[in-house]
């Protein structure tokens, strides 16, 4: 900076100096943004879930793919994304936890959108938790709402795994009716 300023031109020195600390701060943040995107099939210490909420993970045996989002999704996390949710290949239902996502931004949204699209197109269900507001407006814009049908809309964690978890009875051939409990007994 010091050599710009002396042989080129203050201006120029501090625009490059902004330049470089955007870049540095926008790489921070997507480091900060990729740790709140989680992937899991079964109960993960690092997401706070409920014993019923850990119980149907584990009963599902891997076949229920929880996508946990928290904090906003803005620029750098559609990385991130892309990586945890082709990083599992091998479930029925994907659940798609948006409970705790204030802010979605465009590059995101695209991200989630291309997750959904490519479980739908591999014959998965899919889910979606806690999409309210700006969020669930979004998503709609994207046409999302036009891919999941409306009773895949939940507003809690626990009702969308009692669904995948059903659905998963369905697909592995249990008979499931509705004097069946939604999951085995959790006692």
């Amino acid at each position: 900076m010091v050599l710009l300023t002396v042989f080129v031109d203050l201006m120029i020195a501090v625009a490059v100096g902004v330049f470089i600390a955007n870049i540095l701060t926008i790489d921070r943040l997507e480091e900060l943004q990729s740790k709140s995107v989680k992937a899991i099939t079964d109960a993960d210490d690092q997401i706070v879930l409920t014993t019923e909420e850990k119980q149907l993970l584990d009963l599902a045996n891997g076949r229920v793919l929880l996508f946990h989002l928290s904090s906003p999704m803005i620029f750098g996390v559609a990385k991130a994304i892309a990586r945890e949710h082709s990083a599992i290949a091998n479930y029925d239902v994907l659940i798609v936890d948006l409970g705790k996502v204030p802010i979605l931004g465009v590059t995101s949204s695209l991200a989630i959108e291309n997750a959904i699209q490519e479980a739908i197109d591999a014959g998965r269900d899919v889910i979606v938790v806690g999409a309210t507001g700006k969020v669930k407006r979004r998503l709609e814009k994207l046409g999302i709402a036009g891919l999941i049908p409306g009773q895949y809309w939940m507003g809690d964690r626990l009702s969308a795994l009692q669904e995948g978890f059903a659905l998963v009875r369905e697909k592995q051939g249990y008979s499931y009716d509705e004097t069946d409990k939604p999951f085995p007994s959790l006692s």
